[in-house]
């Protein structure tokens, strides 16, 4: 299987199924933090990524937790 299809098999386990073209960054459903975490996760030890220097906050500040997305609902 290639990279790209472990991608989108990872993306589609832990998101939703993206169609060619989409960005699941600026899509009308954004991922919650904590999903995201376990997306990461799963990606680097599939792909052997090292995530050194990967600064999760940066695209996912605390702000936006599971529970601020619960009470904006």
């Amino acid at each position: 299987m290639s990279k790209t299809d472990l991608v989108g098999k990872l993306i589609e386990k832990y998101f939703c199924v993206i169609q060619d073209g989409k960005s699941l960054s600026t899509g009308n459903e954004p991922a919650l933090p904590e999903d995201a975490a376990d997306f990461f996760e799963e990606y680097f030890k599939i792909l052997d990524v090292d995530p050194t220097g990967f600064d999760f906050r940066k695209y996912f500040p605390r702000r936006y937790s599971f529970f601020t997305q619960c009470m904006a609902s």
